[in-house]
């Protein structure tokens, strides 16, 4: 074999030894490089780490604290249904040892309870519904302001310091409210309500609607007031009794399916497609609506002699006059009684009332009155001039005297 030959086997020889380790040797880089990448991204990872793991704890705190409440919800409705049977059995052991008067007592008490478990399965609803959402919410750092369908409800809005009802058929209402906010409809009468009503007082709130004001009044008069709530519309009246239930209300406020006028027994009503504007009277040629039968009565029918009200508030479309000339009793016998009322000449007009007269009416049985202010600041009060040129106001009026701090600047 020549030299040459030699050489070139030798080179294939060494060729197949080297090639390997140029092979390992740039593995053992690319390990290294992929070392120092690990080593550059730990910090991240420990802190994507040690906020899931923060994340993960806070979450499991909320469920747990979940799982009680609705665990203790479920035990309390037990032990009441259990309380409603042993009353039950009770009714019939005593209707049969002792007769009518029995039976009376024990009814009385069933229904109580019957109550209190109505309340209470209420409370379940609404807590099984929105849990969720209020954990989101509070995740989120934000007060909610929510609405969505609920097992029992139409829709559940949670805005301010309420949870609100509102009728699916109300679908106006409810885009109006989520839009701008409870703070929104009407601030300067539930900054008046606020103001003007005192703890333990009692109040009726006219034309209810789904209980913006109603929810208003019930929480200022407190645990020893009163809220008497008339709503003639069936949908209108049971969603508020549901947002009353919510609200802890239920013991302090009463719905009346009625609506207040000057007489008692039926009428027509004109209900419309968006709740706010139904009357007892024809509403606008433009506006969709329709005709039905409703109970209509007074206050003065509506309360025994003697009881107290220190505030009625009345929204009922143009039948305003006729509230009023329906109470003459009530406000008789309460000197002190205050009210605040929707003033439309328009409606009036429509309703066939002279605004003018109803205003005189009002001044000759002693009511200053006042518009209520909607402005910077809500609530602020103006004196009225001529009541022929207001529209869609909104008026407080009072005997007593109006202090100049409530005065809006002139």
């Amino acid at each position: 074999m020549s030299i040459r030959a030699l050489g070139r086997a030798l080179g294939r020889a060494l060729r197949r030894l080297v090639l390997p380790l140029v092979g390992f040797w740039d593995l053992v880089r690319r390990l290294d490089e992929l070392r120092a990448l690990i080593a550059a991204m730990q910090p991240h990872l420990d802190r994507l780490e040690a906020q899931f793991a923060a994340e993960a704890e806070w979450a499991r705190q909320r469920h747990e604290a979940a799982a009680l409440r609705h665990e203790a919800s479920h035990s309390r409705f037990d032990d009441l249904t259990r309380r409603l049977a042993a009353i039950e059995s009770e009714q019939i052991r005593l209707a049969a040892r002792n007769g009518p008067l029995a039976t009376v007592i024990a009814a009385e008490l069933a229904t109580v309870v019957a109550a209190e478990i109505d309340r209470l399965d209420g409370y379940l609803v609404h807590h099984a519904t929105t849990l969720g959402a209020r954990l989101e919410a509070l995740s989120d750092g934000q007060r909610a302001r929510l609405a969505y369908a609920g097992p029992g409800l139409d829709a559940l809005v949670m805005t301010g310091d309420f949870d609100l009802v509102v009728p699916a058929a109300e679908e106006g209402l409810l885009v109006y409210i989520l839009r701008h906010g409870l703070e929104a409809v009407e601030p300067g009468v539930r900054a008046l309500l606020r103001r003007r009503l005192k703890p333990g007082g009692v109040a009726v709130d006219a034309g209810a609607n789904i209980g913006v004001h109603s929810l208003a009044m019930a929480a200022a008069v407190g645990s020893e007031g009163r809220v008497l709530c008339f709503e003639p519309l069936e949908h209108l009246a049971s969603s508020l009794e549901r947002s009353l239930r919510l609200n802890g209300f239920a013991g302090r406020a009463r719905v009346e399916r009625a609506a207040l006028a000057d007489h008692t027994g039926q009428a027509n009503f004109h209900r419309a497609a968006h709740g706010p504007m139904s009357s007892l009277y024809a509403l606008p040629q433009e506006a969709v609506a329709d005709d039905m039968r409703v109970r209509v009565t007074t206050l003065d029918a509506s309360l025994p002699p003697g009881s107290r009200v220190d505030l009625v508030k009345m929204d009922v479309e143009g039948a305003e006059p006729r509230v009023w000339r329906g109470m003459q009793r009530v406000v008789a016998e309460n000197p002190a009684i205050e009210l605040v009322l929707e003033w439309s000449a328009s409606h009036f007009r429509r309703s066939g009332e002279d605004a003018a007269a109803f205003m005189a009416a009002i001044r000759a049985a002693g009511f200053q009155a006042f518009e209520v202010e909607d402005g910077a600041t809500p609530g602020r009060l103006a004196p009225v001039g001529h009541p022929e040129a207001l529209e869609a106001a909104n008026l407080l009026l009072t005997r007593a005297q109006v202090a100049t701090e409530e005065l809006a600047a002139a």
